[in-house]
Order: C-alpha cells, then sequence, then structure tokens
C-alpha cells in the first residue's frame, strides 16, 4: 500500500487490492466509511465477530458490516442470510455487505426482500466509493478507475454560447453577447455506465437471409443508480470526448453535486444485453416463396452480442444559469470537444410560445427571445426614433405602425401607449378576404372560392408559429 500526492492540491492513496489480507481490507473499509462521513466506525477485532466486521454508530442507529476480500470469489445467498441476521440480533437499522468481486443473481434478489435493509456493495460500487475518499485501487496490475469528461470554464462556455446565439438573435444597440451571460453554473456528476459492444446478427427464413444486423462500436449509457438506459442522443453525443480520470478540483468555478453508484456488476450485465437487444430488435419485410409478404421480429440473440467495455463514467451535466436584463433562462448541457447538447427552452417565443427555428429577436428593454418581425401580428419590433431591438410588450406606439422603445416615448412628450397584445390583423384581414369573396360572387362566380379559401388560410396561419414544434435539444 502505497501513498501519494496529487498535483492538484488533494492527497489520494494508491491501494493495490492483492497486497491486502482479509483484516488489512476491513480497515481499508473502515476508512473509506470515516472519510465519506457515514458515522463513528469500529472495528471489531475478535474473530468471533457473528458475521459483523465493522459497526458504523450513525445518528439514525446502528450499520453493521461485513467485508469479503474475494476478488475472484461470487458472494451468494448464505452470505446475505448471515449478515442479516446479525443485523436483527444488533437491533441495526441497516446491514452493508462489501466485497472485492461480484455477487450471485440469488444474492441480489434475495437482499431486495430483507428489512431491515441489506445494501450490496461489489467492487463497482467500490471503486466508485474510494474514488470519492480519495483512494484509487488497483488489481493485479488494472488501476480502476471512475472516469468523467472535461467540462469548459465558464468563460470559455460563455464564448461558445455566445458564437452560437449571436448569429441567431439580433440585438440593437447592444451585441447579443453584451446582454446575455452565464450568472451562475452546477454541475451534477451522475453516475453512469458506458457499455461498448460488437453486434453481428444474420436473420434467415425459407427464402434465405432476410436481414444482417452488424455494428462495429456502439455504445449506450447506463444510468448507475437506477439501471435505465440513458437518451440515446447523450451516448451518441459523448462517443468523440475523452475520458479522464475524475478530479474534483477540476470544478472550482461551478457549484458541484455528485451522485453515488448503486448498480452491481451482475445487474449491470443482464441490463447491457437487454438495452442492446432492444436497440437492435427490428421487424423485417420480406416476399416469401408463394409471393405473399411476411413481416418477421428480429431479435438478436445473446450470442450475437458482445460487451467489449464498460467503464464507470460521471457525466457532467451542466445546469446553466443565463440572464438577459430581466430575464432568466435555464439550459442542461452535456459537453463534447464540438459542441454543447443542450436541452432548453431559451429558443421558445416570450410572446406566442412556439419554437424560433429561424432569426429572432433579443428585446433590449427587457431581455426576452422573441420570432422576428413580421408583416401582420409582429411579435418584435425596431424603434423608429433610435433603432432599439423591442418585444410586443416594451413597444409604445407614436403613430400609425410607428413603435418606439419607451426613453423614445417619453422623450416625445405624448402619452404612452402600450402595444396591444391582442394580435388580431390576421383575423381581421382573413375576414376581409371572405368578405371580398360574398361580393366577388356577384362580381364572378369564378372568384369566390379563390377569396374565401385565402381568407380562411390567413386566419388560420396567426396559429402556425406557436404551433412549431421545438427539437427535443439542441446542438449548440
Amino acid at each position: 500500500m502505497t501513498r501519494k500526492i496529487n498535483e492538484k492540491t488533494d492527497t489520494r492513496e494508491s491501494v493495490t487490492l492483492e497486497t491486502l489480507d482479509g483484516s488489512e481490507f476491513e480497515k481499508l473499509c473502515a476508512r473509506i466509511f470515516e472519510k465519506l462521513h457515514y458515522g463513528r466506525v469500529e472495528d471489531v477485532q475478535d474473530t468471533g465477530d457473528m458475521g459483523r466486521d465493522l459497526l458504523i454508530h450513525t445518528d439514525k442507529g446502528l450499520v453493521v458490516v461485513e467485508c469479503k476480500h474475494h476478488p475472484h470469489g461470487s458472494m451468494g445467498r448464505p452470505v446475505v442470510q448471515k449478515l442479516h441476521s446479525a443485523a436483527i440480533s444488533s437491533k441495526a437499522i441497516k446491514g452493508i455487505l462489501i466485497t472485492t468481486g461480484k455477487f450471485s443473481i440469488q444474492a441480489i434478489e434475495h437482499a431486495k426482500t430483507l428489512t431491515p435493509p441489506i445494501q450490496l456493495i461489489d467492487r463497482n460500487i467500490l471503486v466508485d466509493l474510494a474514488s470519492r475518499a480519495g483512494v484509487d485501487l488497483s488489481f493485479e496490475g488494472k488501476k480502476y478507475l471512475v472516469y468523467t469528461y472535461p467540462v469548459s470554464p465558464i468563460d470559455k462556455l460563455q464564448t461558445r454560447l455566445n458564437r452560437f446565439i449571436a448569429p441567431r438573435f439580433k440585438s440593437h444597440p447592444k451585441e447579443t453577447f453584451g446582454l446575455l451571460g452565464v450568472k451562475s453554473r452546477e454541475i451534477t456528476m451522475h453516475a453512469s455506465y458506458i457499455v461498448q459492444y460488437e453486434l453481428d446478427a444474420t436473420f434467415e427464413t425459407s427464402v434465405g437471409v432476410i436481414h444482417n444486423e452488424k455494428v462495429k462500436d456502439g455504445t449506450i449509457a447506463i444510468d448507475g443508480i437506477d439501471g435505465k438506459m440513458l437518451k440515446e442522443e447523450i451516448a451518441k453525443h459523448l462517443r468523440s470526448a475523452n475520458l479522464l480520470s475524475y478530479n474534483k478540483s477540476d470544478y472550482r468555478d461551478s457549484i458541484l453535486k455528485k451522485e453515488s453508484f448503486h448498480i452491481d456488476a451482475n445487474t449491470l450485465k443482464k441490463l447491457s444485453k437487454e438495452y442492446i437487444t432492444n436497440v437492435h430488435t427490428k421487424a423485417v419485410s420480406y416476399w416469401g416463396q408463394n409471393n405473399r409478404k411476411y413481416t418477421k421480429l428480429c431479435v438478436p440473440r445473446e450470442r450475437d452480442i458482445f460487451v467489449s467495455d464498460i467503464k464507470q463514467v460521471y457525466i457532467p451535466f451542466q445546469q446553466v444559469n443565463l440572464q438577459a436584463l430581466k430575464e432568466k433562462y435555464d439550459m442542461i448541457a452535456v459537453e463534447n470537444p464540438e459542441n454543447l447538447l443542450c436541452y432548453t427552452k431559451m429558443f421558445s417565443c416570450a410572446i406566442c410560445g412556439g419554437y424560433i427555428r429561424g432569426n429572432g429577436i433579443l428585446c433590449n428593454s427587457c431581455g426576452a427571445i422573441v420570432h422576428d418581425k413580421s408583416i401582420l401580428d409582429s411579435h418584435s419590433f425596431e424603434c423608429k426614433m433610435c433603432g432599439k431591438t423591442l418585444c410586443r410588450k416594451c413597444a409604445y406606439n407614436l403613430g400609425f405602425r410607428k413603435k418606439v422603445c419607451r426613453e423614445c416615448a417619453l422623450e416625445s412628450g405624448r402619452d404612452l401607449k402600450p402595444t396591444s397584445m391582442k394580435m388580431n390583423q390576421h383575423t381581421k384581414l382573413g375576414a376581409i378576404f371572405i368578405i371580398g369573396g360574398g361580393i366577388g360572387f356577384l362580381i364572378h362566380v369564378a372568384l369566390t372560392p379563390l377569396l374565401a379559401i385565402i381568407g380562411v388560410g390567413v386566419i388560420s396561419s396567426k396559429n402556425r408559429k406557436a404551433n412549431t414544434k421545438a427539437p427535443p435539444y439542441e446542438l449548440v
């Protein structure tokens, strides 16, 4: 066992598991629990420990811990039963069974049914606990690390956002990056498993091969807490990002939250195969020898799937808080070297709520983001006196089609007349066309349906912007 000082200021330990005996492993576990502030840890010294190696005294009650240093072994149901009996006899609120190996499926399923609860910590979860306690584990030459992905400093994040937003939203007199700024960032290190796999599945019927599903470098991401599959775009987005070992000091400019792993190795293996199978299951149509069309559900078999690598990874989900004057915006971002994968509603118009697919306007009076100007029922304007970009809420009337900002309206000395939020120009114009259609009937029968159709089209078009569907995510 050796110690080394991390170049980033914090002291970390490097522990080689094969050099530890059972007693030393217990001491390592005790040190990890102490560093993570589980409570006051008591090491049970005598050999007749009755299935109790450590006792953790917490504010809520006693926790009994059994430590099993068997890197090549699998803990079965009897070990879980023994610890459960020890927890009951000790009047403990919980039991923890920790091993450098793994647990059998029977042990995992049995532990789920017990009261008081028994928490199972296998090597994967132990690596996470040790990492958070400042201990790096290795075994037989392999260093077990919890990885993460690089995150840009806030100033570089601001630059990246500016480059994306500035060409998209018109802003005057201030530039977009002069108004819209990152106020804070909170990073949640989401416990995840990145699974890489290969797949080669061939499907045949009496007519021969109807489908071949082949993947050389597939990737899925699995939630390390509840075992659910993360969104496909996240795994795809992170494929080009470089992994690095987690170091808390790399995130000093942000509020940092860190989650814990709860999915054991056996459950992870089972879930990986299930998800890969589901992703590549397809219904394939083909023509039979009798010239009839059939459909076959092509489901890859377990032997068609080869899981080449599984890494424990903290995915940094960035909760970015932005502000432009009075308006606040939020986005959840996942970063790779090229861009940000963002989930946000900031590109929804503040007037109609519709997605701004093309160009928009950043109001220089309140900071709202709205649709660009249009001929009818415009959501935005430019002040006729100073050129300031305005949303409909911040525009004032100084005569027919003369919209100005509040400052220019006050300078004019005239009464302030806010622009009406009742956007009914489409309805009025549509009604004119319909009435014109009626008049046209008296003039020429063929003109009637044409004008009526135009009128209905104009009326219905007023909600097209509001109905524009936003994409599930943005690439910034």
